[in-house]
């Protein structure tokens, strides 16, 4: 059975109760993301490993995409989890703040650069917080050359973005 769990403007998150892995390996609850292989999310994906980033349980290719298995957040985003419960307290707010630095340090460190943190691509699963969604990464050398505005313009520091492209 699969659920929608996201659906952004670059792709969709799928959610499914049982999948078998090609060693018939059964894993619980993940999340599906189908992928361009020539992607910089790709190249994530397979090159990040850290515990503060959603990690790819498993990848499948295909010729153009890849479908990638990802790790089930069973808390959902920030965002979505503020919106039930209200503000969170100074603390879990660091606790928060200080995970995500330590993912996009990782991300920065290993020449991959976000370009998308918001509340929503930050998930909360088992007390640790995962930086998620790599839709709109590049890499640090083509961020840093480029002019382009990438993310979403919402979240964006005002005037950013007024006389730029979008990715």
């Amino acid at each position: 059975m699969e659920f929608l769990l996201n659906s952004g403007l670059s792709n969709v998150v799928a959610l499914t109760e049982e999948v078998f892995s090609a060693s018939s390996e059964v894993f619980g609850k993940v999340a599906i993301k189908k992928v361009l292989k020539t992607s910089t999310e790709f190249e994530a994906f397979l090159s990040l490993k850290h515990e503060n980033i959603v990690e790819a349980i498993e990848i499948i290719e295909a010729e153009e995409f890849a479908f990638v298995l990802m790790e089930f957040a069973e808390f959902g985003d920030v965002f979505e989890y503020i919106m039930k419960n209200g503000l969170m307290s100074v603390e879990a707010t660091l606790s928060v703040f200080s995970q995500v630095v330590k993912a996009v340090e990782y991300c920065h460190l290993n020449g991959i650069a976000h370009n998308d943190i918001k509340l929503e691509n930050v998930l909360l699963s088992n007390g640790c917080v995962k930086l998620a969604d790599f839709g709109f990464a590049k890499s640090t050398v083509v961020v840093a050359e480029s002019e382009e505005f990438c993310g979403t313009l919402p979240y964006a520091a005002p005037n950013y973005g007024m006389n730029t492209h979008h990715c």
